[in-house]
């Protein structure tokens, strides 16, 4: 910690004991809800995020999710989940009549897509059967690997904010400790800086009562001798 951060620091929390003096708990819970009350929070307790309707609001697209958004909102539109008309063969009469040239292209056509289709999946099932148990073997290896990856890293960070908490700790101790010192030296010098002022109100009281005996004996001493005179 550099010096300017040091001279923002003013509280010591593992020295400070005035939380537990009666009423200061209660008077800073009081100035975190006031400084809370300035903030907007939602619902969830966090603060306010970016809705989407405000960061599209200029948007040229905005309009189409709006109106999309309403109706499925109100079951005009359905979401199709799987389009599964891709895979149905088109049929024709078993004879052939009344079918076209186009219909028997388009026949052709989709029944080769199915076929490859059909191919590209026994492909897929056999290099699933082939590699399928390996490559998930792997995978969760790679994860667990991961995982404990991630875990060394929790707990290092977890030892650092300890190691943290324990350097801060002992500064803010050895601080306390320095601090406490002081104030005794300080209510030490005090008592006697009030012991001073009281000796030395005392000696000038003394002085005023001497010099005032002095004026006194003067004024004697000056009488005595003028009746002296006169009487000779």
């Amino acid at each position: 910690m550099n010096g300017a951060a040091d001279g923002l620091i003013d509280a010591l929390p593992y020295v400070d004991l005035q939380i537990d003096e009666d009423g200061v708990r209660d008077s800073v819970e009081k100035l975190i809800e006031d400084e809370l009350s300035t903030f907007q929070f939602e619902d969830n307790g966090r603060l306010p995020t970016l809705k989407l309707a405000a960061e599209a609001k200029d948007a040229e697209d905005a309009p189409l999710w709006r109106t999309a958004l309403a109706d499925i909102k109100q079951g005009d539109e359905k979401l199709n989940a799987l389009d599964l008309t891709r895979y149905r063969v088109p049929t024709v009469p078993e004879d052939g009549s009344g079918a076209s040239a186009e219909e028997w292209q388009k026949l052709r056509q989709v029944t080769e897509l199915q076929l490859q289709y059909q191919h590209q999946r026994v492909c897929n099932l056999e290099l699933l059967q082939k590699y399928g148990a390996n490559a998930w073997r792997m995978h969760n290896f790679q994860v667990e690997g991961e995982l404990n990856a991630v875990k060394q890293e929790l707990e290092r960070e977890k030892a650092s904010v300890v190691a943290c908490n324990q350097e801060r700790k002992a500064m803010q101790v050895d601080a306390g400790t320095k601090l406490a010192r002081l104030e005794a030296q300080w209510y030490e010098l005090v008592a006697k800086n009030a012991q001073l002022e009281v000796a030395c109100v005392g000696l000038e009281n003394q002085i005023k009562e001497w010099k005032q005996y002095a004026e006194d004996m003067e004024k004697y001493q000056r009488t005595h001798f003028e009746n002296t005179t006169d009487a000779a």
